[in-house]
């Protein structure tokens, strides 16, 4: 289980999958398909659009510390979603790091 703390951000560079692997058709073809998470990152840093980027990773990161805080003040087992969560702020760390790469500062 991931636990970030206020003010903590997951790394791209964590070992998490990036994508889901569907198995398609009788032959046990596999197709990679990407997260939504991941499409909507690559639509902002196709549009180069840094704005939205820090939008949504402000939006997961407040979902982070909130449910952090509800999972230490009750029952509600919360650990499915923090690691959601934390898995769509390494998809949107990664999107930073290409629109880095591409000379957005």
């Amino acid at each position: 289980m991931h636990n970030c703390g206020p003010g903590t951000t997951p790394r791209a560079s964590s070992a998490l999958p990036p994508y889901n692997l569907v198995p398609l058709g009788d032959d046990g073809e596999v197709v990679i398909m990407a997260s939504a998470i991941e499409r909507i990152v690559d639509a902002y840093v196709q549009l180069r659009n840094r704005i939205a980027l820090e939008e949504l990773r402000d939006h997961r990161q407040k979902l982070v510390d909130d449910l952090n805080s509800v999972q230490s003040n009750s029952e509600f087992n919360s650990s499915r979603a923090l690691q959601t969560m934390v898995e769509d702020l390494v998809a949107i760390n990664a999107g930073f790091e290409r629109l880095e790469a591409a000379g957005e500062k």
